[in-house]
């Protein structure tokens, strides 16, 4: 199996004890990837990234990381949802900004 964790255009913006919700950098494409390495990573949308990632920080104490680089339209689709479901993204514990 792949260690999907070895590519170095891998940025992770959202994670649980679960899940992870990366993208690649050359690629540019979003993929949920479980922690269990038996288990198939699926390709989704960037609408599907953000929605699972902030499904997963209001149910499974996720957490989606802002500043990640290549991650501006996920971001914007994050508070999009966000605000949609009448929450101020900025009073979210779960939102961190990468450093």
């Amino acid at each position: 199996m792949i260690d999907f964790a070895t590519f170095s255009d891998r940025r992770v913006h959202a994670q649980t004890r679960l899940f992870q919700i990366v993208r690649y950098d050359r690629s540019g494409k979003w993929y949920a990837e479980p922690t269990d390495t038996h288990i198939p990573r699926h390709h989704i949308s960037v609408a599907e990234a953000a929605r699972r990632s902030v499904d997963a920080s209001e149910v499974l104490d996720g957490t989606i990381y802002f500043g990640v680089p290549g991650g501006q339209v996920f971001e914007r689709k994050v508070r999009k949802l966000v605000e949609s479901r009448g929450r101020n993204p900025e009073d979210l514990e779960s939102i961190r900004s990468a450093e």
